[in-house]
């Protein structure tokens, strides 16, 4: 065995620093009103939550390989989205989450979802992962003005993003981004710090901004409908049990 090959067989230089954590674009979607349905009423949310995120990550081009698995939270989904070049932050706001808004305003199912937006490092052990950014983003997506935003929107989604995403990307109007869009209506705190949010409560951008090729028609529930426009496949398709993607 050369010198090369054994240092690949080590377990350090699969992983150099396993006690490191890893930066990540983190994404938290969670159901209006789930706990108001029964536990049957709850599979069919289920199913329809991951089409529409499913869907969506797949719209923007984001593949499996540009994440970790999704991480079930019963009536929400946590995404975490690693760094590369083929998968900047920007097109999280400018394009995975106005084709969720899209997509939740075309299901059979329908769902009304608050989604947060924040950025940083994330810790993994045998249990899953944890950190302030996981731990921010929940805060965020869990703040009384977060709800009350979304029961006042026409829309199916209300979105807050960071103070770090948005003077990294939403202040710099990256990818069409319109920073008027979002206005700074959340404020809470963790760990003795304040942290702020911005909100956007309406998505305009049109389909037919998002390349051809983008829409996920691989996925195995959802097509791009003929028009160009975004469209779901009908119906959920009846898989059993409780619904993890």
């Amino acid at each position: 065995m050369t010198l090369i090959e054994t240092a690949r067989a080590l377990p350090s230089a699969r992983d150099p620093f396993p006690a490191l954590p890893r930066h990540r674009t983190v994404v938290a979607v969670d159901v209006e009103g789930s706990t108001r349905r029964t536990n049957h009423r709850r599979r069919d949310m289920r199913e329809a939550l991951y089409d529409v995120v499913e869907y969506a990550l797949l719209a923007a081009g984001i593949l499996e390989r540009h994440r970790d698995p999704l991480i079930d939270r019963g009536d929400g989904i946590l995404i975490l989205i690693h760094p590369a070049d083929s998968v900047p932050k920007a097109i999280i706001l400018s394009r995975m989450l106005p084709a969720l808004a899209a997509a939740l305003a075309s299901h059979a199912h329908r769902l009304r979802l608050r989604a947060a937006v924040h950025t940083g490092e994330v810790h993994y052990d045998r249990h899953g992962c944890y950190g302030d950014a996981v731990d921010l983003t929940f805060r965020l997506l869990e703040a009384p003005d977060l709800k009350t935003a979304l029961a006042a929107a026409p829309a199916e989604l209300v979105v807050v993003a960071s103070e770090d995403v948005y003077r990294a990307v939403i202040r710099h109007e990256y990818d069409g981004l319109d920073k008027s869009t979002f206005r700074q209506a959340i404020d809470v705190r963790m760990g003795g710090e304040r942290h702020l949010g911005w909100v956007r409560t309406s998505f305009t951008r049109s389909p037919a901004q998002i390349r051809p090729g983008e829409c996920g028609a691989q996925h195995r529930h959802l097509r791009c409908s003929s028009a160009g426009g975004q469209a779901l496949a009908g119906q959920r398709s009846d898989r059993g049990g409780g619904g993890a993607g």
